[in-house]
């Protein structure tokens, strides 16, 4: 009996070798310089998501350290991280990995295995829903290897699709079957979902709800409300059970919560254009582009719509026989359709510009989920588009098969040649370039100050206290050194943040000098800046020149070494590194 069982399991290892061979070579050469960091200079979400790996591990190592907050940026009053993409689940998975080989390498396998298990998800999610296991294989490569999941390749939160897609499934499973066991499944996988992004927490949400409204139409009166009400109570209380300790940390922070942004420009930047979901597929659209056509669509890639799905759906139903699009999953297209509209944001935008009507912006579905509790720091909208790719994928998968079949009688070919070409096609569509990878180490300055004694801080200059507090390069430094900065990044910033930022003597200073040019220099300005350098413990300044205008860090140096008594202590291209004492 045993037996049996493992030979019907073994089929599922084949599509599994499948997605880990598409991801070595997609992916190339990531899998083969794992100890290697990803891009020469670290962008400003990828130290931060850096940084969450090491922070998850810090805090389980050392009983000074919460999850959910720190004070290692934003020195000394730190900043909560409730907010934060912090990533939790990832950040735990990889502390075993950390501990063997480093953070680097955990990093990295965390981005491998995201491919792979998308994959594998979305092959288990349309085998559900009625497609061939080469149908599902092929969807799972469309998904997995999609021109969204490259584009965020240095986003761990928005990487994690796999959880999204397997609280899909386990959903599916659970509103077919009603068995309990499913229920607990899907309440599983919707908390590792929120433990991941919490803009796929909210895409599970909907989408769930979406999901279950259509297969209750169909079921009719076949539907076993008992068991889904029962379902339902499974699956949230095994969410907030799970949940729990990041639910009373958000009503603990709510008073300081992130604010709304519903800003005319930030809303109509992160819509989706209603001319993107026309654009042809992605492998064409560098020759659109270049031709001046659609150029609008060069500030969110992510938001090329899958017109090849759109085809091969249109072109499935008018082939297949009038009795099987009875049996297809128009679920999916009811449930694509939504978010599609969702994406396009709070306001109309075509052809790049926001639509303008008698009574002003011409207002869309958007604008109302911006309005509900809790949703008012959405604003990339064109994420949406991924529940409608995924859709319009499982929606193709039953009939994939079909269309292969017919195609081989068209050519007089085995549909094993005629599959193997379409897997070889689909390998082709997600080559996106590979992940681009350096042997450029860290500066050994901050491998220096790990191995220095005392508790003091460093800041790294500049940063931005409009946009972002700071940038990631502070946090993925902080990785090596293990100090404290005054400085750091988080994504959403609580409101009273930027206030105290203002506060802070040396960073307010700091900015002043590289942002006002020949900025007088007072013997107040210097007494005020060291009494709170010293309360801060600062000892390190960090000055990228590269990154200022120029002359002005020719001032913050007078500032530093002349005003300040500073001293250089280091410097390589584009690094200068001051004490101050």
């Amino acid at each position: 009996m045993r037996s049996a069982t493992r030979f019907r399991r073994l089929p599922l290892i084949l599509p599994l070798l499948g997605f880990v061979l598409a991801t070595l070579l997609l992916t190339y050469p990531l899998a083969f310089r794992l100890s290697d960091f990803i891009n020469d200079v670290p962008a400003v979400d990828h130290g931060a998501n850096y940084w969450n790996l090491w922070w998850a591990e810090r805090w389980v190592s050392s009983s000074e350290t919460q999850l959910l907050y720190t004070d290692y940026l934003f020195h000394p009053e730190g900043v909560p991280l409730v907010f934060h993409t912090l990533t939790v689940l990832n950040g735990l998975l990889s502390i075993p990995i950390q501990r063997l080989f480093g953070l680097t390498v955990a990093y990295n396998l965390i981005v491998l295995l995201s491919f792979v298990l998308t994959g594998l998800a979305t092959y288990l999610l349309a085998r559900h829903w009625g497609a061939e296991r080469l149908s599902g294989f092929v969807v799972g490569l469309w998904f997995a290897f999609s021109v969204y999941r490259f584009h965020h390749w240095d986003h761990l939160n928005l990487l994690s699709t796999h959880w999204l897609v397997f609280f899909l499934w386990a959903l599916s499973r659970f509103l077919h079957s009603a068995r309990l066991k499913d229920a607990l499944l899907t309440g599983v996988f919707w908390a590792a979902t929120g433990l991941c992004s919490w803009y796929y927490l909210v895409f599970a949400g909907t989408s769930g709800v979406l999901l279950c409204v259509c297969v209750a139409l169909r079921q009719g009166r076949a539907l076993q409300i008992r068991r889904w009400l029962l379902g339902c109570l499974i699956v949230t209380g095994v969410f907030l059970l799970i949940m729990s300790p990041y639910v009373s940390a958000i009503l603990k922070a709510r008073q300081d919560a992130p604010p709304d942004d519903l800003s005319f420009a930030v809303s109509a930047y992160f819509s989706v254009d209603v001319l993107c979901l026309l654009l042809p597929h992605t492998l064409l659209s560098p020759f659109v582009n270049r031709a001046g056509l659609f150029a609008f669509t060069a500030e969110c890639p992510e938001a090329i719509f899958p017109t090849t799905t759109v085809l091969l759906a249109l072109l499935g139903l008018i082939l297949m026989p009038k009795r099987l699009p009875r049996a297809l999953p128009w679920e999916w297209i009811g449930m694509g359709s939504v978010f599609a509209l969702l994406s396009l944001g709070p306001f109309l935008k075509v052809g790049g510009l926001v639509q303008m009507g008698e009574m002003g912006y011409v207002l869309m579905p958007g604008y109302l989920f911006k309005k509900m509790p809790m949703m008012g720091f959405f604003k990339v909208f064109d994420r949406f588009l991924l529940v409608t790719h995924l859709g319009l994928m499982v929606f193709v998968a039953p009939f994939l098969g079909f269309l292969i079949a017919r195609l081989a009688e068209w050519l007089r070919l085995r549909p094993t040649s005629i599959w193997a070409v379409v897997i070889v096609l689909s390998v082709a569509q997600g080559w996106h370039g590979g992940i681009s990878m350096t042997d450029k180490k860290p500066s050994d300055f901050f491998t220096q100050v790990a191995s220095e004694t005392g508790d003091f801080s460093i800041v790294e200059v500049p940063f931005d206290t409009e946009a972002y507090p700071s940038h990631g390069r502070a946090m993925f430094h902080q990785t090596i050194h293990h100090k404290r900065t005054i400085n750091g990044e988080v994504s959403r910033p609580p409101k009273s943040l930027h206030t105290r930022l203002e506060r802070n003597l040396v960073i307010s200073l700091l900015k002043k000098y590289y942002e006002v040019e020949q900025y007088p220099v007072s013997e107040e300005d210097r007494v005020r800046f060291l009494e709170d350098a010293h309360s801060l413990r600062l000892r390190y300044v960090v000055l990228y020149p590269e990154r200022l205008r120029i002359g002005y860090d020719q001032t913050l140096e007078e500032f530093l070494v002349g005003t300040l008594n500073g001293t250089m202590v280091y410097t390589e291209p584009g690094m200068r590194v001051f004490r101050i004492e």
